[in-house]
């Protein structure tokens, strides 16, 4: 039973119909031969996505190119390196792969170890992912990402941009020029039902959890939001309406920059990763790196 909208479905017709909401997200959002790109963790719902896209291929302009980021968490990173590799090869694709260490010489394990750090972990970690996704995208001629982003992480971002007083910031960045446009094909689908999908279809997955989650502040929102689900089932999905309904009027005018180090676009003088990267190792060491990933518009 689907609880949020009561409709009755035996193991087929389940699996067919989060099948066909992802299949026509995809081809609402990759026009022509557009090759586009889709991010792997190895965890259940990128893989999940990675699983649909290739089962139905033949329904979508383009294959997806899979790309992988090593975030450098000692025991996390290599399982789901692993999984993600073989999934790709199994299915006749070539895992595309970004690692924090040998691209920045930065690691997750690194940062976190940091007395310099001012805040929670998951937040550096967003930062750096959301860049190295770009930037690799942008040297593999990628346009289009696709993200397997749940229902519930759709409302625990929005959630926790709530509890950091940053929606206003929020709503801005959403409008920034991006390089690679990143769309989630799973947003309008919450976690229970992507679980049932990987266990009805046999979908192979890590069950690692990643070992700064639990402890974070975006462990307890998802923890949370669980909850909220089980006992009222859609209601995660009002977050998101919410945001599309307020962000307008929460932007208002603002100025488009230039980060001053790697040119990307930018609400300030720098934009969010030099201004990490900054504030752990030092402009020297931000402008080294955007030697290399400079945005180019």
């Amino acid at each position: 039973m689907r609880r949020y909208s009561g409709e009755a479905l035996c193991e087929k017709h389940f699996s067919l119909s989060i099948e066909e909401r992802v299949i026509k997200f995809l081809r609402r959002s990759v026009k022509g031969e557009e090759r586009y790109g889709l991010a792997v963790s190895g965890g259940r719902d990128s893989m999940c996505l990675f699983w649909i896209s290739v089962k139905g291929a033949k329904r979508v302009p383009s294959a997806p190119v899979p790309i992988f980021i090593d975030e450098g968490i000692k025991g996390y990173s290599e399982v789901s390196s692993s999984l993600a590799s073989e999934m790709a090869e199994k299915n006749g694709r070539k895992l595309k792969r970004f690692s924090f260490e040998e691209e920045w010489d930065l690691s997750i394990d690194e940062i976190a170890k940091d007395p310099s750090r001012r805040r929670e972990i998951c937040y550096y970690c967003e930062i750096l992912k959301r860049r190295a996704l770009e930037s690799l995208s942008r040297d593999l001629g990628i346009k289009i990402l696709a993200l397997g982003s749940t229902a519930n992480d759709v409302a625990g971002s929005i959630l926790m941009s709530v509890i950091r007083g940053e929606l206003k910031e929020r709503a801005m960045k959403e409008c920034l020029p991006r390089i690679v446009k990143m769309v989630r094909p799973l947003s309008r689908i919450p976690d229970g039902e992507m679980e049932l999908y990987a266990r009805i279809n046999g979908v192979e997955h890590s069950k690692a959890i990643c070992p700064y989650f639990k402890e974070s502040l975006k462990g307890t929102i998802s923890s949370f939001l669980s909850s909220i689900e089980n006992k009222d089932p859609g209601k995660i999905f009002s977050l998101e309406s919410f945001w599309k309904r307020v962000k307008w009027l929460l932007r208002g005018e603002f100025e488009v920059k230039r980060c001053e180090i790697c040119g990307f676009p930018a609400l300030g003088r720098l934009c969010d990763f030099c201004e990490l990267v900054v504030d752990l190792k030092g402009e020297r060491k931000a402008s080294m790196i955007a030697g290399r990933w400079k945005f180019e518009s």
